[in-house]
């Protein structure tokens, strides 16, 4: 029983850190959606570009109809702009649905933790008389 409750706990901790790279990818889309929304179709804008090692250079964007999005497996396509903000949208949705998924697991692991964390108690208890 001891073991198997630390296994689950393993498992609640890989959760957990599933959980914690699935929000920091939500947090990095949603600033590249409110970002893609900034950008305007009409007219250049000016932006930060990062060259490497905390550097960056200021960059005159052109009007932005078209943009390049990579859609997993190291595959990108060339998508229009509200194409590609519908793109991060399901995207974002799909995080947060998985998001909602594994704190459901952890909740149920929590559970099943504590029953068994329960159950030696009374075992060890059940011992001593």
């Amino acid at each position: 029983m001891i073991v198997e409750i630390r296994i689950l706990e393993t498992y609640y901790n890989e959760l957990e850190n599933r959980e914690s790279i699935a929000g920091r990818a939500i947090v990095e889309g949603r600033a590249a959606l409110d970002t893609l929304k900034a950008l305007g179709t009409d007219t250049s804008s000016e932006a930060l570009v990062p060259i490497g090692g905390g550097f960056f250079i200021k960059s005159t964007t052109p009007p932005i109809d078209k943009l390049v999005v990579t859609v997993g497996a190291d595959v990108a396509v060339e998508k229009t702009k509200d194409d590609a903000i519908r793109f991060m949208e399901e995207r974002l949705g799909q995080l947060e649905q998985a998001v909602s998924t594994l704190e459901t697991q952890k909740s149920e692991l929590a559970r099943r933790i504590e029953a068994g964390r329960l159950g030696i108690s009374k075992i060890a208890e059940q011992q001593q008389r």
